[in-house]
């Protein structure tokens, strides 16, 4: 896949040719490196990875596949979310009063 120019890609589609463990959900780790600095990309079975340098990106929210099969947004910012599936189903959510981060200070 990077081979052929791809930097992101679904982790699912590694397992197209074979599920080495059918019913689990698996985590993918890639480590990598640019411009000399090493970095690290992890997903899970039905999310994306995307292997760029993206130490300037903020993380706004991470969407996640529960157990029972039902998508979990856990937001650090507020804000609507909208999400489309491969089916084309969008589904839409608003994010409020996210307090501001603490800071703490100690030894």
């Amino acid at each position: 896949m990077v081979n052929g120019g791809r930097s992101t890609f679904p982790v699912s589609e590694l397992a197209r040719s074979g599920d080495p463990a059918n019913g689990a959900v698996k985590t993918l780790a890639v480590n990598y490196t640019i411009n000399g600095r090493a970095l690290t990309a992890t997903g899970m079975d039905m999310e994306t990875i995307s292997l760029t340098d993206d130490t300037a990106a903020v993380r706004v929210a991470d969407l996640r596949l529960a157990s029972d099969n039902q998508l979990f947004l856990k937001a650090w910012s507020s804000g609507t979310y909208v999400i489309q599936t491969a089916a084309g189903k969008t589904m839409k959510t608003t994010v409020k009063n996210i307090p501001p981060p603490l800071k703490i200070t100690g030894p």
